[in-house]
């Protein structure tokens, strides 16, 4: 049970971690303090449309859902 219990964790700081610095460099794009590029924009509508962002999918940080963001 601690294994399974220590990988979660890493995997779920990892997926906090991204968050925050996705959601962050948003953020400034938004205000104007950093360049919006292409991968902004497509974050930015994701999010618009309810979706999980694709950035926080990639890689296995996150774990694969249909659901949208309001659950």
């Amino acid at each position: 049970m601690n294994t399974v219990l220590t990988q979660d964790s890493l995997r779920y700081n990892r997926l906090i971690e991204k968050i925050h610095q996705t959601l962050t460099k948003l953020k400034k794009a938004i205000n104007g303090l950093e360049l919006m590029d292409a991968s902004m924009d497509i974050l930015a509508g994701e999010l618009m449309n309810n979706v999980v962002p694709s950035s926080w999918l990639a890689n296995n940080i996150s774990y694969p859902t249909m659901k949208p963001l309001g659950f």
